[in-house]
């Protein structure tokens, strides 16, 4: 059962359960599949959709990227539960070609003549109208598996609606387009991911060697063609297959062609994928292999935005197609052999002559159009990587109308003759610029600088035409003191990030850019004032700035919703008007070490309410300062506030108080009786018994704190983890049990997540909670949690659930997914209600 818990913890909580637990769970292993890596976990998560035991007729969809195994998993599939099946067939859609010319009908009606013949193995069956597919099979419980559907018609035509089909009919579909399946309101999807390293290396070694492991020597070259090949299925076929029966230095002579140049079997299937995007997706397709691969949505939706009518619907589409992968914050990677064929296909469309080219990233053309000034106004964009050359040399005219990604430049000022009028992003990361150029420049376009890291860089140019500038990221830019005044007149600009500008002292005063909403100067340590730039400000970051008082006019900036000072050991001083801030919603003041009690002023108006994270945590005051509990947070941390003694009265608002490693803590006041609040004392050994008992008695979700007993009140206990619970002698029939737990844990590093396995009448039921701080813990602590147990949906007669046990297991894992041991544990019942249901 605790195995059980793991895994479901970490879905829930969208962590991965280790690989020893998930192998444990598995009852068996089929000797079929030791030629296919992995096929035994891709064959169970299609099981699970599959509902294989339901009557019902469903229609899954097995999706992702080409060459990923899609096809081989169905076919594994196929064989396994054929056999539950009347009728079955396995239908390539893509070998279907009618040789003489028909209409849409026709077309149709032979579409579903080919399928029927698949599924009866009559090669010469013959059908004249569209509701032949029904007729036959409407009765018939069949398994029929579509490859290569690419049309919403052909999946209306040959499975429009569940009802053409018998009960328990599973109609599978293979496809890279997930639109489609929505389309067709198929839900159940299985999105094949790319193998781990490990399993691709297997893979690859089965082509490669005929076994699932390296020979002697060869674990470095294995190692590395498998990365080559992007842990791609048909890439490990494709060049273990190459390389098989060939001598170690054969393989070192074979490698520099396997990672440059793209296997034209690889390129056909990848190449197909690219043909059927629409012309505006096939341009970002490209854009996106030549430039922009690991940018972010953000980036190309500001960068691309004159050049495609909506960026964000193509890069749906694409990632519906499994071009690109879009992760949850938006980033943006496309797999190194997409990447490689639409380089490749730029790179065709002039071999001889790379200045007419869309995009130049090939190092030695890049550097022969620069010196020979043949680039033309083709070009769109250059990505070059300096590491990749020792010398560059630059025509007068070798830069005009560019989109420019050079990391590592190596001048130290651009060319006198640049003229970056027509510059819509300029991204020199690492670059060797003391100065970018001298004068006022036209950049009109410009609406993206990136020089982070230009260690060199001491001084900005004057900006006044940058007006559409809407992104200036200069982090880690050491060696740069200030800013110019003319950045007054970026309005447009939204993010300025200067973290690490360690140089910098001052910034510029009495402008407001209006449209700033993101602000970094996390470690410039040599700031001393406040900024005052903008009073548009949503997030303000001065982790580790040397700024010595929050100022009256912050209210001034009344769109901030989140203020981090982490590490200010010079702030002394708060101003009561962040009360007023409207939108604030998590301030942090953590390790702020010159913080005090009377760094504070008690605000007596009208007190913001959306704030819901303070952190105070690190600091060296010996009471909370009254500001805080009249504010009124949700989350309150004073972990590491060594010197509080006590707590006051919290305010009712408050949903976790994290008191970790408050040492000198003894007492509490107030009330905890908030039934969702967390509370978490984890090494607080001076509390005294009083407030050990307050939070021991508190009506809360849950208390960490120390002790090595249960409480005396406990009168159900057992030693271990699990425990019986016989339930009272009354009718429990829809019904609602809520109980109280505890139980001790024993000491460990980590953060943890820990709760309870209910097993009533043959239905089990959790219940747990995360504690997400990585804490140790230096003895055992109590872990107390309030839970419901519903008699609901138990399938026995009412007069049968009296008197009924109900067995409880105790579970606390730490981020491993390792079982943390526990010592004891016991339940009360504190309540049977009603169920609403």
């Amino acid at each position: 059962m605790i195995e059980k818990v793991v895994l479901d913890v970490s879905n829930k909580l969208g962590r991965t359960a280790s690989v020893d637990v998930s192998n444990e769970l598995r009852c068996t292993s089929s000797t079929d599949f030791d030629g296919f890596v992995g096929i035994e976990a891709h064959l169970a998560n299609m099981n699970s959709l599959l509902c294989l035991e339901s009557e019902e007729v469903k229609m899954v969809g097995i999706w992702g990227p080409s060459g990923i195994g899609k096809t081989t998993i169905a076919r594994f599939l196929f064989s396994e539960i054929s056999s539950e099946f009347q009728q079955t067939a396995f239908v390539e859609l893509a070998s279907f070609r009618c040789n003489r010319p028909l209409d849409e009908y026709g077309a149709k009606v032979y579409l579903q003549q080919l399928v029927l013949s698949e599924i009866f193995n009559q090669t010469d069956k013959k059908i004249n109208h569209l509701g032949a597919m029904q007729e036959r099979l409407k009765d018939q419980k069949v398994l029929i598996i579509l490859d290569g559907v690419d049309d919403l018609e052909q999946l209306e035509t040959v499975a429009e609606d569940n009802s053409w089909f018998g009960s328990g009919s599973r109609i599978i579909v293979i496809i890279n387009d997930s639109h489609l399946l929505k389309a067709h309101e198929i839900f159940d999807i299985y999105k094949v991911g790319l193998p781990s390293k490990k399993q691709a290396l297997r893979m690859f070694c089965q082509y490669a060697f005929g076994q699932k492991s390296p020979p002697a020597g060869f674990m470095e070259l294995a190692t590395e063609v498998a990365e080559s090949a992007g842990n791609l299925p048909l890439g490990l076929k494709v060049f273990g297959s190459y390389l098989r029966g060939m001598h170690k230095e054969e393989w070192l002579k074979a490698l520099p062609r396997l990672r440059e140049s793209l296997d034209g079997q690889i390129e056909s299937i990848l190449r197909f994928g690219y043909d059927g995007l629409f012309e505006k997706d096939k341009a970002l397709f490209l854009y996106i292999s030549c430039l922009f691969n690991h940018a972010t949505v953000e980036d190309l939706t500001r960068l691309l935005t004159s050049c495609f009518l909506d960026v964000k619907i193509g890069l749906k589409r694409l990632a519906e197609k499994c071009i690109i992968d879009i992760s949850e914050h938006g980033n943006i990677t496309m797999h190194h052999l997409q990447q490689r064929l639409g380089r490749e296909i730029v790179r065709r469309e002039c071999i001889h002559e790379p200045g007419k080219r869309r995009f130049l990233v090939d190092c030695v053309d890049i550097c022969n159009v620069l010196a020979e000034n043949t680039g033309t106004r083709r070009v769109l964009g250059i990505s070059l990587d300096m590491s990749e050359t020792k010398e560059l040399l630059i025509s007068e005219r070798g830069f005009n109308e560019i989109l420019l990604h050079w990391e590592r430049f190596p001048l130290r000022c651009m060319p006198s003759n640049f003229i970056p009028k027509y510059l819509v992003e300029l991204t020199m990361i690492a670059s060797k610029l003391e100065e970018l150029w001298s004068g006022i420049q036209p950049l009109e376009c410009l609406k993206c600088v990136n020089l982070r890291s230009s260690l060199d860089l001491r001084e900005m140019p004057d900006l006044t035409y940058a007006t559409n500038l809407e992104t200036l990221d200069l982090g880690g830019c050491s060696s740069l003191m200030k800013l110019p005044s003319s950045i007054g007149h970026l309005h447009k600009l939204k993010d300025l990030d200067m973290e690490r500008c360690i140089s910098l002292e001052v910034l510029p005063t009495g402008i407001n850019l209006e449209s700033l909403d993101y602000l970094n100067l996390n470690g410039c340590s040599r700031l001393t004032s406040f900024p005052e730039i903008s009073r548009s400000i949503s997030d303000l970051y001065l982790d580790g700035t040397a700024i010595e008082e929050v100022p009256w006019w912050i209210e001034n900036i009344s769109g901030l919703s989140y203020l981090s000072m982490n590490g200010c050991n010079k702030l002394r001083k708060i101003s009561p008007n962040i009360s007023k801030l409207k939108h604030l919603v998590e301030v942090d003041f953590s390790e702020c070490k010159a913080l005090t009690e009377d760094s504070w002023q008690n605000y007596h108006g009208e007190i913001s309410t959306s704030l819901m994270k303070v952190n105070l945590s690190g600091n060296s005051f010996e009471r909370l300062p009254d500001t805080w509990t009249s504010i009124q947070p949700k989350d309150l941390d004073l972990g590491n506030c060594i010197n509080i003694v006590s707590l006051p009265e919290l305010p009712a608002s408050l949903s976790i108080l994290t008191a970790n490693y408050c040492e000198s803590l003894e007492s509490l006041h107030g009330s905890f009786h908030h039934r969702h609040m967390a509370l978490q004392f984890i090494n607080c050994f001076k509390l005294n018994h009083e407030a050990r008992e307050f939070i021991l008695h508190s009506d809360c979700a849950y208390a960490i704190l120390p002790g090595g007993e249960l409480p005396a009140y406990f009168t159900h206990r057992a030693d271990g983890n699990f425990l019986t619970f016989t339930l009272p002698r009354i009718s429990l029939s829809r019904k609602i049990l809520t109980f109280k737990a505890c139980m001790v844990v024993e000491s460990r590093v980590s953060w943890f997540d820990f709760g309870v396995v209910s097993l009533f009448r043959g239905r089990d039921d959790n219940k747990y909670f995360s504690c997400s701080r990585n804490i140790y813990s230096k003895r055992n602590h109590l872990i107390i949690f309030n839970f419901e147990l519903s008699s609901d949906g138990v399938n026995y007669p009412p007069a049968e659930l009296n008197h009924s046990d109900v067995q409880f297991e105790f579970f606390c894992l730490d981020h491993t997914k390792e079982i943390r041991e526990i010592k004891e544990c016991g339940v009360q019942l504190l309540e049977v209600s009603p169920s609403l249901g």
